[in-house]
């Protein structure tokens, strides 16, 4: 936003009933920003991009199952050589078990660069420090300026967002999509001129992020319930109706690339039945170390030898048979899908033993063990500020559904079926505002103490 020619200073913080100190912007439509608050936030994204920089920098990564796929899906696109056959069904053919945006964005930069993986780490470090921008405009309307401030400097440093941002997995590009897209529905609650193009933009915006990653169509409830707002019962429908709209037309053109080069309507992805099969199995359900947790559905010998029957089928045809093969496991275990639940929530929130954290990040990232105390430390840290900040009634008073809505659909979408810490990096943007509110209100009660009676 262009800032005006003469400097608007922000209005004092007015003391509400409940002791705390309110943003009057917060609730209210917003006074146009001048120089001083634009400077303080592009010192926050400074410095996020140089926390990120350093880590790209120094850190090297080696890359590892989802990482080493984006590569070479990436530098086939790259070199002319379009998505090549599957290197997941036996049969070979066309794959579609990755979602296509993410490696369409490291194939363009290697087509304008050639193939340098450092090139594609700092185009993620630049994604990362636009997300920590995109959260603290996100913020801002809902909390105040202060705390969109401090939760764009606990993003800046929070090391499961950095790790998102500087390897190469598909979170670096899903969580500035989904941060965009809550920004602009957001902004423009109390603009009304700006709901058209907020809510075209918001609609474009998803259609990306599922793209990108297909679990966060779950995310299509709280952009709805968004875009709906105030207003008569028609326009409150229509609103969401058209994102939803826009967003489809943004996904089409996959789905119709799908169906003409596997001949099988696929709903984004061929990955469903290998994500429920790798945890709906025998072997997963009776590990000792890691009772619950995912693994490489093949490694389940009843469903390698379902797979061993069927030596020539496609990605499609593999899909239905690991689906199936879940689907029966789940048919004889009907309370297993709790234990799942139970066991994954405990590793996305890292209350995991810190073994698993660590083997975690290095398998999914590429990077030291070590990193993955730093993870845990910085994730457990988070979560502990978050229910803090919900205690209290700044935390909770005039925040819409849909950002709660988010995290919670989030959650519930992933630990039914596989869950890592890193899958946690769509999820934290939604905690850090609280984890914000809790600092400030232990600042405030210090402030208050230091001050006596």
């Amino acid at each position: 936003m262009r800032s005006p020619p003469v400097t608007v200073l922000s209005p004092p913080a007015v003391p509400r009933a409940d002791g705390a100190d309110q943003d009057p912007g917060a609730a209210t439509p917003r006074a146009v920003p001048g120089r001083r608050w634009l400077l303080a936030p592009a010192l926050v994204v400074l410095a996020a991009l140089a926390a990120r920089l350093v880590v790209v920098l120094l850190q090297p990564v080696v890359l590892l199952n989802d990482s080493a796929d984006y590569q070479r899906l990436a530098v086939s696109l790259a070199t002319g050589h379009g998505w090549g056959p599957s290197h997941f069904a036996a049969g070979g053919g066309p794959t579609a078990l990755r979602p296509p945006l993410y490696p369409l964005f490291l194939a363009t930069i290697y087509k304008l660069v050639g193939v340098h993986l450092l090139a594609a780490r700092l185009a993620g470090a630049t994604l990362g420090a636009l997300a920590v921008l995109l959260l603290m405009a996100a913020v801002e309307p809902v909390w105040g300026r202060t705390a969109a401030l401090l939760s764009g400097v606990l993003a800046a440093v929070l090391p499961p967002l950095v790790l998102a941002s500087t390897s190469l997995m598909s979170e670096a590009l899903a969580v500035p999509l989904e941060l965009a897209a809550f920004a602009a529905l957001l902004r423009s609650r109390h603009h009304p001129p700006l709901r058209v193009p907020a809510l075209a933009a918001a609609g474009v915006l998803f259609g990306l992020l599922v793209l990108t990653r297909p679990s966060l169509a779950v995310l299509g409830l709280p952009v709805a319930l968004l875009a709906a707002g105030p207003g008569p019962g028609l326009r409150r429908l229509a609103r969401p109706a058209l994102l939803l709209a826009l967003a489809l037309v943004v996904v089409t053109p996959w789905e119709l690339r799908d169906r003409v080069v596997t001949g099988h309507w696929i709903p984004l992805t061929t990955q469903g039945g290998y994500v429920l099969a790798g945890t709906y199995n025998a072997s997963s359900a009776t590990d000792p170390r890691n009772p619950a947790a995912w693994r490489p559905a093949t490694l389940d010998p009843a469903v390698a030898r379902l797979l061993a029957q069927h030596p020539r089928a496609g990605e499609p045809a593999t899909n239905a048979l690991l689906e199936s093969s879940a689907l029966r496991y789940l048919a004889g275990h009907p309370a297993y899908p709790f234990e799942v639940a139970y066991e994954n929530s405990r590793r996305l929130l890292d209350l995991a033993p810190l073994s698993f954290t660590r083997s975690a990040t290095t398998s999914e990232y590429g990077v030291p063990a070590a990193w993955g105390d730093a993870e845990a430390a910085g994730g457990l840290l988070l979560l502990a500020l978050a229910l803090a900040g919900l205690a209290t009634p700044r935390g909770r008073r005039g925040v819409p559904l849909a950002w709660w809505a988010a995290p919670v659909l989030l959650w519930a979408a992933t630990v039914v079926l596989q869950a890592v810490p890193r899958f946690r990096a769509v999820i934290d943007p939604f905690l850090l505002p609280l984890a914000a509110v809790a600092l400030l209100e232990g600042a405030r009660r210090l402030r208050r103490g230091a001050a006596g009676p």
